[in-house]
């Protein structure tokens, strides 16, 4: 592996777009949290709803010093050795992106997306009412103030790289990104 990237940021602030747009035109794999959690969800016969996933996250983190996602992530990336470059999306502690730190050295970059709190509020509500991602209709309000959203905000001081997303669309943010971190 040449490079782990670990993205983070806020609620609808378009990190998965993003992803996608590295996977396809810049030969990155992506290791999902969420799709891991979904799964979880499923064999529990939990709703897979916005505070189902946070709350599932919660208990992972709790029962493992928030080394879950690394555990996910050595895993995935054992098992394609031959593939190079890789995208968590996402991580949302500091504790986190310390084991990711520990564990793979180096290979880590870090980058962190924003944008102004009015643009984000608006993607969340269009997503929610496509009846996009944000299952379970969980209120702009009420994902925000949740304590996995406050700490994923508060990650951008552990960035290496901060990238405004306010007006990039995806394929120019993911063309942007591959620059930034494959030099």
């Amino acid at each position: 592996m040449q490079l782990l990237l670990l993205m983070s940021g806020p609620v609808a602030v378009g990190k998965s777009g993003v992803a996608r747009q590295l996977v396809s035109d810049h030969g990155f794999q992506r290791i999902g949290t969420g799709d891991l959690l979904r799964v979880h969800l499923e064999k529990e016969g939990l709703s897979k709803s916005r505070t189902d996933l946070q709350g599932l996250g919660d208990r992972f983190d709790e029962e493992t010093d928030f080394y879950w996602v690394v555990q996910r992530a050595d895993e995935a990336i054992a098992a394609l050795e031959a593939q190079q470059v890789w995208i968590l999306d996402a991580v949302r502690k500091k504790r986190q992106v310390e084991h990711f730190r520990k564990k793979f050295g180096d290979s880590v970059v870090h980058v962190h997306f924003v944008a102004p709190e009015e643009v984000l509020r608006e993607r969340y509500e269009q997503r929610l009412a496509a009846g996009g991602e944000y299952v379970g209709n969980t209120t702009y309000e009420e994902a925000i103030r949740h304590p996995n959203e406050i700490a994923a905000r508060s990650l951008e001081e552990l960035a290496d790289y901060v990238v405004d997303l306010t007006t990039m669309m995806p394929l120019e943010a993911a063309a942007h990104v591959a620059r930034l971190t494959k030099g």
